[in-house]
Formats: structure tokens, sequence, C-alpha cells
């Protein structure tokens, strides 16, 4: 009986470790971040906003819009509600926030 019992405890330590360095090996990669944090936003300021290329307006998405720099939230929803009625980016000018210069930087970002 004292034998299975000391059986059984050591087999409780053995998990009991296993466990330990699994968990160690999960945190090293998390605090290394050799696995991606894709939950979190990026706070990046206009002058290092990246863009490969255009958006097309009848198909730019409410968060596309949204991560354009300087576009607020309030401002993405009025362009995202009025793209519909654009035929060409000036006519934005309609739309209440949005000046010379947000338009002009409209044109570099999306295209119709």
């Amino acid at each position: 009986m004292k034998n299975a019992i000391q059986k059984l405890k050591l087999s409780v330590h053995k998990d009991l470790l296993l466990s330990i360095i699994i968990l160690l090996i999960i945190m090293s990669f998390y605090l290394f971040n050799f696995i991606p944090k894709t939950l979190e936003r990026k706070n990046i300021k206009s002058q290092e906003y990246i863009f490969t290329g255009k958006y097309n307006l009848k198909t730019i998405s409410l968060k596309q819009i949204n991560d354009l720099p300087n576009v607020s939230d309030k401002l993405a929803l009025k362009i995202y509600n009025y793209k519909n009625k654009v035929k060409k980016i000036e006519d934005f000018k309609k739309v209440k926030g949005l000046g010379a210069k947000k338009i002009e930087m409209l044109k570099v970002y999306i295209d119709l």
C-alpha cells in the first residue's frame, strides 16, 4: 500500500513539474514576442503611417476609414455614411468636419 502511495506522489510531482515547465515556455514565448499580440491596437502617429496602396471608395470598410491618419471615430462614420453619394472626392466638402486639408489627405488614401 505504501508503495502505491509513493508512486502516486511521484506521479503527481512529475505532472506538476511538467505543468510548470510548459507554463514557463509559454510565458517566455509571450514575453519575447514569439507569439504575435493580435488583439492590441498600435497607436501610430500620422507621420509614421505606412500605406502601400489606395482603398476603393465603394468597397472601403468603416474600420479602414477609421484607421486613416487624423480621422476620428465620428468623422469616419460620417465619411462611411456619405461615401455612396460621392462622385468625386471633392464632394466630401458637404460633410461637416471635412475641410480642404482632410480632403487632400483622403485623395492620397482613397480612390474612386
